[in-house]
């Protein structure tokens, strides 16, 4: 949704499909190489968090994205963790990005219903409402992004 809003518009953003995630990170690692270490990265997925926010920060270790998620949004409904405490998988893309890159953070959507590796989950209209709402001020703000 927040793809085809029409507000992702600036030059500066880069929107990578990965593949292989749930095997072997390939699609991550060939990411990867295309990355300096002074890029900005968001990785967006589920998340088995338990919450009652409407999506979830997890990993964000890097105080310029604390700071400048506090700041764009403070309205919003969501958790902030510098750590994964998602009960079903605790490894994603977040890992490899970080290895060359300092400022990496993971954008959960809050889903139920089981295992997502396994099977059907479900989600709420509101949290893709509001994750994209999200992403696109993420974007549209990303000129003050702070930085070291």
């Amino acid at each position: 949704k927040a793809y085809f809003s029409g507000r992702l518009t600036q030059p500066y953003l880069q929107l990578e499909l990965t593949y292989g995630e749930e095997d072997d990170f390939e699609g991550a690692c060939d990411v990867l190489e295309t990355l300096q270490k002074k890029d900005v990265v968001l990785v967006v997925d589920v998340t088995g968090t338990p919450t009652q926010k409407d999506f979830v920060f997890e990993k964000c270790k890097s105080k310029n994205w604390q700071k400048y998620l506090g700041t764009i949004l403070h309205d919003l409904d969501y958790d902030l963790y510098d750590y994964c405490p998602d009960p079903i998988a605790d490894e994603d893309e977040t890992d490899v990005y970080r290895e060359k890159c300092q400022d990496v953070c993971f954008l959960g959507i809050p889903c139920f219903g089981g295992d997502y590796n396994e099977g059907k989950v479900y989600s709420r209209d509101r949290y893709i409402e509001q994750i994209t709402e999200c992403i696109c001020r993420i974007v549209e703000n990303f000129e003050a992004f702070p930085s070291d």
